[in-house]
């Protein structure tokens, strides 16, 4: 079953759970010594993936934000780059950025000016304050333009409605220790589609999951002290999470990227894992990470100076179908489906709700089709449907999931 990620950016990315990447990675910002040169960064943190692939670089050395095209050799300097400094035109190290695609500008997280700023993409050569008098390192935005801002000085994180400035607490605050209702050095934040707020908990190794409302969090990855097995993190930093609740993070002390499933009490290493350096399967302070709309992930690796893109090797079940055509087959709760014909990509099949009196409604538009993608279509006496994941093929090729049932 393929899952649908949805990190701010608004398209969304197709991750199978027990997808693979390629162990070493590219170069696609970066990488050229520690400097000030547009082909070059200077201790990154954070980076934000555009729909075409243009990633946003927050170079916090260079007091910049770096906009890197698509397959370039060399960045544009899109905000900052004035020195540093607190004028309207500078940053002072600029930690985390994001693109608020309804005002077609950046909100920049500018730590050492204790402010946030909103900056034009359409030519801006200033930056206008939004949030100010607040320690932020990490933010992000809802789909309503909510905007969330970790304050690491208060050890909370807080969210600003459009308009307001003073935003409420929305997970911790309550002092910086390691009690369930509290963080300590918090760094990164995401909020899924249920406003569900995960933080990277740095000073208590762990990541936390404070649903919309909570008074206290749930540990979601770590938690069990400093270290490198499996079951804990060192310092964990970015982190983006999936609508299944799999959580992908920065583990900064262990120079690795890994994955935790929702429930689970370890992880897996996805990328790095290979001891501190600067070759292509290496990391050296991973901090910020990212995925395309192809699944491919990208990696801030600080002490390397460089962004590494790793791409997506392995991204889809095994197709195991034995079902003739025009069967129906069962897809979901108050739904089936009438399979059409057979494909490279699967089964195309025409998708039905059923009403509340047990008519048909077709569900896929005239510019999709649907397939039926199983895995172990059959259980071991080839006689029983173990599993049926539905989801909808454009026109494009590109197979969007939108309901299964296990």
């Amino acid at each position: 079953m393929l899952v649908g990620l949805y990190p701010l950016g608004g398209s969304s990315i197709d991750i199978h759970p027990n997808a693979r990447w390629q162990q070493n990675g590219i170069t696609v910002a970066g990488g050229n010594r520690e400097d000030n040169g547009t082909n070059q960064l200077s201790s990154p943190w954070d980076l934000y993936v555009d729909d075409d692939q243009t990633i946003y670089v927050a170079d916090t050395a260079n007091h910049r934000i770096v906009e890197w095209k698509w397959g370039a050799t060399s960045g544009q300097v899109v905000a900052g780059g004035n020195g540093q400094g607190s004028g309207d035109h500078q940053l002072s190290s600029p930690l985390d950025m994001i693109v608020d695609k309804e005002s077609d500008s950046l909100i920049i997280s500018d730590y050492a000016n204790r402010r946030v700023v909103r900056w034009s993409r359409r030519n801006g050569t200033s930056g206008e304050t939004i949030i100010s008098n607040i320690n932020c390192l990490g933010l992000t935005m809802d789909e309503n333009g909510s905007l969330y801002v970790v304050d690491t000085g208060k050890d909370e994180v807080r969210r600003y409605r459009r308009g307001e400035s003073q935003g409420i607490v929305v997970a911790g605050g309550n002092g910086g220790e390691n009690h369930l209702d509290q963080l300590s050095s918090p760094r990164y934040v995401f909020v899924d589609q249920d406003h569900s707020v995960y933080v990277s908990d740095y000073g208590n190794d762990r990541v936390m999951k404070w649903i919309e409302g909570a008074k206290q969090g749930i540990v979601v990855a770590g938690g069990q002290g400093k270290g490198d097995g499996l079951t804990q993190l060192s310092s964990p930093q970015g982190v983006v999470v999936d609508p299944l609740g799999t959580v992908y993070v920065a583990d900064w002390g262990n120079d690795r990227i890994m994955r935790w499933p929702q429930g689970a009490t370890q992880g897996s290493v996805i990328v790095g894992g290979n001891g501190k350096g600067g070759q292509s399967n290496q990391l050296n302070w991973p901090i910020g990470l990212s995925f395309d709309r192809d699944g491919n992930l990208y990696v801030v690796d600080l002490g390397n100076d460089r962004v590494q893109k790793f791409n997506i090797e392995s991204n889809n079940d095994v197709l195991q179908v034995k079902i003739e055509t025009g069967d129906e087959l069962f897809a979901g709760t108050n739904s089936h489906v009438s399979l059409i014909l057979r494909s490279g990509n699967g089964v195309i099949c025409q998708v039905y709700d059923l009403d509340n009196i047990g008519n048909d409604r077709e569900r896929n538009s005239v510019d999709e089709y649907t397939i039926c993608c199983s895995k172990d279509f059959f259980n071991d006496d080839d006689d029983e449907l173990s599993m049926l994941a539905v989801a909808k093929l454009t026109r494009s090729g590109k197979v969007i999931p939108f309901f299964s049932d296990d």
